[in-house]
């Protein structure tokens, strides 16, 4: 076994192995998808070169070629798999980039959001205690309040003043 060719070897085995481990977070990483891709054509570029530099090129047999034919194709198929696999990479890396600002932003805006009681209107502390908003607003630094009515509130305190009186 000639060892020419066993580092293109080695490196179809580690792209496997690559491939095998980003096929398995696919579901997971949507943005991933280009770089499972990328894998298999550079796994596919490494097996061409593998079996260019085999000492007995026999897979010309299989297709009724010349030797000289073959190696012209597989090397063709060797450098558009390299080209291809590189873009796919770029494009998964930027993929990559794009998803995890998306999940940071999401973040940031969850942990902007201020939990509220939809019934007595507390708003939860840090701590996790529950304190009412007025007191909240106060110690985060609001201006002063003042208590007042809305139009809605004060039409619907009228009409229940003015049924109380009857």
């Amino acid at each position: 076994m000639s060892s020419s060719y066993l580092p293109e070897l080695i490196s179809f085995l580690l792209l496997g192995l690559a491939f095998y481990a980003l096929w398995r977070q696919r579901l997971r990483f949507q943005s991933l998808l280009p770089l499972v891709f990328a894998a298999l054509f550079i796994a596919l570029s490494r097996l061409a070169m593998v079996m260019l530099e085999h000492p007995r090129l026999q897979q010309m047999q299989w297709f009724g070629l010349s030797r000289h034919s073959l190696q012209i194709i597989l090397d063709l198929v060797a450098d558009f798999s390299d080209v291809l696999g590189v873009l796919l990479l770029v494009l998964g890396f930027l993929q990559t980039i794009k998803f995890l600002y998306v999940e940071e932003k999401k973040i940031e805006t969850l942990s902007e959001l201020l939990p509220i009681c939809a019934g007595c209107k507390k708003i939860r502390t840090e701590t996790g205690g529950w304190k009412p908003v007025e007191h909240y607003l106060l110690q985060s630094g609001s201006p002063p309040l003042t208590h007042t009515f809305c139009p809605d509130c004060e039409s619907k305190i009228r009409e229940q003043i003015k049924a109380a009186h009857k």
